[in-house]
């Protein structure tokens, strides 16, 4: 009886860690808005053989579906994994997550009906932390980006539209149409506004560092 109950707590504490890291991580992912957290492998490139190595990078999304016209809104507002200097290939990742995933958060639109508008933002500036993570090569350190509040977030914000083309009748100017598939139109990219912070401090491996407010790499600011 007393390893049934001592079973009972030990899994009712996991419970409340998890809990709790999910409600610090989606903190500011407010109604109707939603919290997911993903993570995603990334091919980075290092500099020893094998000269590139897998790597998870988990990103916290906060999404919202919409009513009046089919599509989503969907925000980054923390990553964690990021590579200094490869930023874009976890930006890439998070992106075809997004678009993959689209139909299993709000449903989608089959391209010989019409289209659904995606609205995706990923932060340029942001609260900045590397906490000293010095793992043996080649495996390369990471860093953390999240929200920061007190107008610090710029965000790049790309917008695309897509449908699911399901091959009957041919969507996508294939006449064959190997298999069903999201298709992508063109994809636009804007700032939400003009970046003022500082570029994020370079990373030396093994000493921690963060910054209130810091810029990265991304699509919009090469």
């Amino acid at each position: 009886m007393k390893k049934i109950t001592l079973l009972i707590v030990v899994v009712l504490v996991a419970m409340l860690v998890s809990n709790f890291n999910l409600m610090a991580t989606c903190e500011f992912c407010y109604a109707p808005k939603q919290c997911v957290v993903i993570t995603v492998p990334v091919n980075y490139t290092v500099s020893y053989p094998p000269w590139h190595i897998i790597q998870n990078v988990t990103f916290t999304l906060c999404y919202e579906c919409s009513i009046t016209n089919p599509g989503m809104t969907a925000e980054i507002i923390e990553i964690d994994g990021l590579v200094q200097g490869q930023e874009d290939k976890a930006w890439d990742a998070a992106f075809k997550w997004v678009s993959d995933h689209q139909a299993e958060l709000c449903g989608h639109t089959p391209c010989e009906t019409g289209s659904d508008h995606i609205v995706y933002k990923l932060p340029i500036c942001g609260g900045w932390e590397y906490d000293g993570n010095n793992p043996p090569a080649p495996n390369p350190p990471t860093y953390r980006m999240k929200y920061q509040p007190g107008g610090c977030m710029v965000y790049c914000i790309q917008e695309w539209d897509q449908c699911y083309c399901n091959c009957i009748p041919p969507c996508d100017g294939d006449p064959g149409c190997p298999a069903p598939h999201v298709k992508l139109g063109t994809i636009t990219s804007t700032m939400s506004a003009t970046p003022t912070c500082d570029w994020a401090p370079t990373i030396v491996r093994g000493v921690p560092n963060s910054a209130d407010c810091a810029r990265v790499h991304t699509d919009c600011n090469p």
